[in-house]
Parts: structure tokens; C-alpha cells; sequence
């Protein structure tokens, strides 16, 4: 497996799961979870005794819905 696992909440503290993503972790980039897109929001590292790299808290990406003529 590629990345290191993080454990993801959303922004009311729903625990989604853990996922692996490409390190470093930074608020911004987009995680892909069960067909939803996802942005981090927060990072909060952990050191090497958790068997979890980071809690990230993301919540959903809202893309502009643009009707053509």
C-alpha cells in the first residue's frame, strides 16, 4: 500500500474510516472516499508509537454546477 494511513473525520467528528494517502498531508489536498471528494481541512500529525500517521478532518468539495445552453 502507497501513502501512510490516516485516520479521517468529517467536520461534525464522523469518524469515516482509515485511509492511505501520499505524505506530507496538508489542508488543501483532495482525498477520494467511497466516491465522495473530500478536501483537508485540518492535520494533525501523530508520532510513530500511534498506528495511525495523522487524524485529518476534511470536509466534502463542493463543485460549481454550471448548466450549458
Amino acid at each position: 500500500m502507497l501513502g501512510v494511513p490516516c485516520r479521517i473525520h468529517d467536520l461534525t467528528g464522523d469518524d469515516l474510516g482509515i485511509v492511505h494517502l501520499p505524505p506530507p498531508v496538508e489542508p488543501g489536498d483532495l482525498v477520494l472516499l467511497e466516491h465522495r471528494e473530500l478536501r483537508v481541512v485540518d492535520v494533525v500529525e501523530l508520532d510513530q508509537t500511534y498506528p495511525v500517521a495523522a487524524i485529518v478532518k476534511v470536509q466534502a468539495v463542493h463543485l460549481p454546477v454550471i448548466a450549458a445552453r
